[in-house]
């Protein structure tokens, strides 16, 4: 909790705030504040389930927001007072009372995590401030004793759609309307800075500066308007951008995303297993929220903070008595689900899972499922003006970063194979069977799979495996799996080495997997070299026996033509690797490092070589083709004379082919 208050003999309140320092609510302000539904905001988180992703914004709850929007709010109608007193123009009291009073209150309708309850309630927090304001609760009747009934009824309508027909288009009650909630208003300007500070993330955004470049207007309409100098554009643009940069980093982080779908989902799944939680003690409101959501009554929604739901996940998760139930309201877990990267739609997806696995339900499979994420970045109808003296433009018509009605829309395929085994209810050892057939899937559900490769000779003999572990962990990444496998390689090509002179390779590897011989056709051509890596395609294909015909059949059903035929195609290398894999994790971009022990023979020539190899692959995103260059960085510098080196396939080396 970070609002930190005391009252003063004038019964004004005295906000310690960690943005602005001392924040004063002057009376009647402070009896506003001092309301037991507003108090509630305090065990209210600002953004929801960012926290898990950004632990800072534990701190970051919704009354110390609704205050720090009430010390903006305050400082630009003194500035603005300022501005219009120089012609004559006179800003009543009364506006400023409903100004400051609807921003103060304007989240008070929030419910537990903030957006994240309106997905479960289908019911705006807006329309529930207005439910609160005009209803039978302590802050109606505090406004109503302060201000009278028809003042209630302005502040509401400045926070919900109320038509108001007493506050004429052409007064300040209407301009300080848009100062509640438009582009640049006081609420945004609090929570981008505030935001910004809990999640430890830079900003740029001088909000002295913006309220000293504001200024007002009479538009065609007769209608005050809030203006902006031009002299502050690039006050404007930084807000603009580091709501685009919040948006994609924190309010749509993974943890916010994943949570925002997971929570009504874990309200529904309780209530179906309701019955097997009897002895549990879960919190009251957790249950009328699962069981009611959509008619949730006013005096029982005030009741309702993060606090019992947390409390709720809690005791969920170390119950264990429904596997996945408990598994979903850990929040530990969140770092299992994995990003699909993947251009095809969750319809295939599960379709294609379904042929694997008979039984799963795939309507209802928490395993799987789709995420999207929408806003509209910039309204020109509730547009910016720059204030040019000769002339007032939209911001969009003062800067090339705008864009209007531009939308950041984002989709990703969410996937987690725990709860797929958890739905499926089969053991560890069985489930690790088929990982390596989701993998498949998911290989081939990519309209192309692209794989970067780092590729090294040994040099030497003494350069140990244990000192290029100590190396990548030195430089930030984590060993979180090894395992030991034999390869046992046929390379096919014709007389003309055409596949060699394509940079291309087929091959067959036979695969010994808990005693049980699996065979694997592939297909690889080079794409690009970079001057230390290589990038390539890789198609790969189960086979029931060692046949390349029936290998290329199947490529041929892929609309992958080889211009080379069938039947002159020869076994001309064979290569038997023996291989330690060793992934590492940095962040979230993972590698895989391969020591490969590898025995050729050239068919053709009957020549025998072997080989000591390191191999770095990561599979196609831009960011890990920046830590290959890295990883390369660190690795010539560590072990200079000890590697070197190649980007030649194995094939290609195999056969003799020269650098």
């Amino acid at each position: 909790m970070s609002f930190v208050f005391k009252q003063t003999k004038d019964k004004n309140i005295l906000v310690q705030d960690p943005i602005y320092g001392e924040i004063v609510i002057e009376y009647p302000f402070s009896k506003i504040i001092l309301s037991k539904e507003m108090m509630r905001l305090k065990d209210i988180t600002q953004t929801g389930f960012s926290k898990f992703d950004y632990p800072g914004m534990e701190k970051n709850e919704r009354l110390s927001h609704s205050a720090g929007a009430y010390h903006i709010m305050k400082k630009i109608i003194e500035h603005l007072e300022k501005k219009v007193n120089q012609y004559g123009i006179k800003i009543e009291d009364e506006d400023k009372k409903i100004a400051l009073s609807a921003i103060l209150l304007h989240d008070i309708g929030h419910g537990p995590f903030s957006h994240s309850c309106e997905g479960v309630t289908g019911y705006s927090h807006e329309k529930r401030t207005r439910d609160i304001l005009l209803g039978d609760t302590e802050i109606n009747k505090i406004l109503e004793e302060l201000f009278g009934k028809k003042t209630v009824k302005k502040i509401a309508s400045f926070i919900a759609e109320i038509n108001d027909e007493e506050i004429p288009k052409n007064s300040f009650t209407n301009l300080f309307k848009s100062l509640v909630s438009h582009q640049i208003d006081a609420d945004r300007l609090d929570y981008l800075v505030r935001d910004s500070y809990y999640a430890k993330l830079p900003t740029a955004i001088d909000v002295n500066r913006i309220i000293s470049s504001l200024g007002v207007i009479i538009n065609s309409n007769q209608e005050y308007e809030i203006t902006i100098d031009k002299s502050a554009l690039t006050s404007i643009e930084t807000i603009l951008l580091e709501r685009y940069q919040r948006y994609r980093d924190l309010y749509y982080c993974k943890s916010s995303k994943l949570m925002d779908y997971l929570f009504p989902k874990i309200l529904e799944k309780y209530k179906e297993n309701a019955q097997k939680f009897e002895n549990q003690n879960i919190p009251d409101t957790f249950k009328q929220l699962a069981f009611n959501p959509k008619n949730i009554e006013l005096n029982k929604f005030l009741e309702m903070t993060d606090k019992p739901f947390e409390e709720a996940f809690k005791i969920i998760a170390d119950s264990k008595v429904d596997p996945v139930l408990s598994y979903i309201c850990e929040p530990k877990h969140i770092s299992e689900y994995e990003v699909i990267q993947t251009e095809t739609s969750i319809k295939k997806l599960k379709k294609k899972l379904k042929k694997l696995f008979p039984n799963l339900d795939t309507k209802n499979t928490l395993a799987i499922f789709e995420l999207n994420s929408k806003i509209r970045l910039y309204k020109k109808d509730e547009g910016l003006k720059i204030d040019y003296g000769y002339t007032i433009k939209d911001v969009s018509e003062s800067t090339n970063l705008i864009r209007p009605q531009e939308i950041l829309d984002n989709t990703s395929i969410i996937m987690n194979l725990e709860i797929l085994r958890l739905e499926l209810g089969i053991s560890k050892e069985e489930f690790e069977i088929y990982k390596k057939d989701i993998q498949k899937i998911l290989s081939e559900l990519n309209r192309e799979t692209e794989e970067f490769e780092l590729k090294y000779i040994i040099n030497k003999e003494d350069l140990k495996e244990i000192d290029i572990i100590k190396t990548f962990i030195k430089n930030g990444f984590d060993l979180i799996n090894q395992e030991e496998i034999e390869n046992n390689d046929q390379y096919y090509d014709d007389k003309k080495f055409n596949m060699l002179r394509q940079a291309g390779s087929l091959r067959i590897r036979e695969i010994k997997e808990n005693g049980k011989i699996k065979r694997k056709g592939t297909y690889k051509r080079t794409l690009k070299e970079s001057n230390i890596y290589s990038s390539r395609t890789e198609i790969e294909e189960n086979l029931q026996t060692e046949n390349i015909k029936e290998f290329i059949k199947l490529l041929n059903d892929k609309n992958i033509k080889i211009e080379i035929k069938t039947e002159d195609l020869n076994k001309v290398l064979s290569a038997k690797t023996k291989r330690k894999n060793m992934i590492f994790e940095r962040k979230e971009s993972k590698v895989c490092l391969s020591i490969d022990y590898t025995k050729y023979e050239n068919h053709l020539k009957n020549i025998k070589s072997s080989e000591k190899m390191l191999e770095i692959e990561v599979i196609g995103k831009v960011a890990d083709r920046i830590i290959l260059n890295d990883i390369h960085e660190f690795m010539q510098k560590e072990f200079k004379g000890k590697i070197r080196l190649i980007k030649q396939s194995k094939y290609e080396r195999g056969i003799g082919r020269k650098e």
